[in-house]
């Protein structure tokens, strides 16, 4: 069970090394700025160092990295990772890889030399950065393992999840400043742990099956399944605040500043899985009312927030589109 939405990101018109979408230059008024063309496949989205960082991470193909520049809106192949990847995240100056089937981290300079290859659990996939670490659930290992960048090792394996079921365990996390949140599919709870002694609290199971991303806003755990359709708002206890039904389908969830922002296809195809007639909702991250709903057609498998606006991959379209709002 892992992430439905993806982000495909692949050259289709290349010269020296740069791609710039012909459709940026004549950028029409409105909410979309510019449109990346890409080719299909499995990608995410990190911003951080001055870029917008598109990865092919489908646990299936060697990972293509790509960097967006947000100024002049050009697109480069940084470099092929050798595996295929799990998921990315920009931190410390750098960029963190999980290796999904080689059971390790790599750290990526924004020049795309690889830094070091840091060895975790069994398949780790999502990644989060705090306090002063990178965090990394592996997701058939029952675990989280802690990253020190200043001397690029493991140096804790946190166990989560369900500790006698293989499959389907830890998936996304985030933190709120004082603990990070891990979700576990298999356990279907919202484990906190405390990054000053590594122990773990673990509240009664939910119905949240954490089957993609979470952030926190408003004193509270977002987390976005794709499993049960729907947007939870989850106390820092674990307990479910709400269940927002998803009309369609839920894509991704992100913060911009103090703003909650979540992707949504409010149609959706269960035979073909194809989502389309999306919008963006602002959601107040108290209380959960919608306060804005920028519908901007299409699919909208992801969204990531980043130097002022949202990026969405349409996985239907195949392109990143960058959203002023």
């Amino acid at each position: 069970m892992t992430r439905r939405f993806t982000l495909a990101a692949a050259l289709t018109v290349v010269a020296a090394g740069m791609l710039v979408d012909p459709s940026v230059a004549a950028a029409k008024p409105g909410p979309v700025v510019a449109t990346y063309k890409v080719a299909s496949g499995s990608y995410v989205l990190a911003a951080g160092s001055d870029a917008m960082w598109a990865l092919q991470a489908d646990e299936t193909h060697d990972g293509l990295l790509y960097r967006i520049d947000p100024v002049s809106h050009g697109m480069k192949l940084l470099t092929t990772l050798p595996f295929p990847a799990g998921s990315l995240t920009a931190a410390f100056g750098s960029l963190w890889v999980s290796d999904y089937f080689g059971n390790a981290v790599w750290r990526v300079g924004v020049n795309g030399h690889v830094q070091a290859e840091i060895g975790v659990g069994l398949q780790p996939q999502w990644m989060h950065a705090a306090f002063g670490s990178v965090w990394v659930s592996n997701h058939h290992g029952g675990s989280v393992s802690r990253i020190d960048p200043t001397t690029n090792t493991a140096v804790a394996t946190v166990p989560v999840g369900a500790p006698d079921t293989f499959r389907n365990g830890p998936q996304d996390l985030t933190d709120d400043g004082t603990d990070v949140y891990v979700g576990s599919s298999n356990l279907q709870s919202l484990q906190a742990i405390d990054p000053s002694t590594e122990t773990v609290t673990t509240p009664a199971s939910v119905d949240d099956a954490f089957c993609g991303p979470m952030t926190t806003a408003g004193g509270y755990v977002w987390s976005q399944d794709a499993c049960t359709g729907a947007t939870y708002q989850l106390g820092t206890d674990g307990t479910v605040r709400q269940a927002i039904p998803s009309a369609g389908s839920p894509g991704g969830i992100t913060t911009r500043g103090a703003e909650l922002w979540m992707s949504e296809d409010r149609t959706f195809d269960p035979d073909t899985f194809r989502g389309s007639d999306a919008a963006l909702e602002q959601l107040d991250p108290v209380t959960g009312a919608v306060l804005r709903v920028v519908a901007i057609g299409g699919d909208a498998s992801d969204v990531e927030a980043g130097f002022g606006d949202l990026w969405v991959y349409d996985v239907n379209a195949s392109t990143i589109r960058r959203v002023h709002v």
